[in-house]
């Protein structure tokens, strides 16, 4: 996992799939691009559940109580941290 400009501290870490109303439509617009071109691309195919990061290759929560907490340290790299898009409860 890459994140940048996160200070060190302890995360729950969440997913969400895109809010479809935030393909770029104008230039002043926000949006969610490059990852879309539009609403039939790939990012919106079958979207994730809402949910919360339980451990490397497991299954996302919808409970934040069942999260795991995610240490961050200052120039840490995390390896292996595969989120697995579908939700077990």
């Amino acid at each position: 996992m890459f994140f940048f400009a996160v200070p060190p501290g302890e995360y729950k870490i969440e997913i969400e799939p895109i809010n479809q109303e935030l393909v770029r439509t104008a230039p002043s617009r926000p949006s969610i691009g490059p990852y879309t071109k539009n609403s039939n691309d790939e990012s919106f195919k079958n979207p994730v559940p809402r949910g919360f990061y339980t451990g490397s290759n497991l299954p996302v929560t919808s409970s934040f109580e069942k999260a795991l907490t995610v240490s961050i340290e200052a120039d840490q790299t995390i390896k292996d941290a595969n989120i697995i898009a579908t939700l077990e409860d």
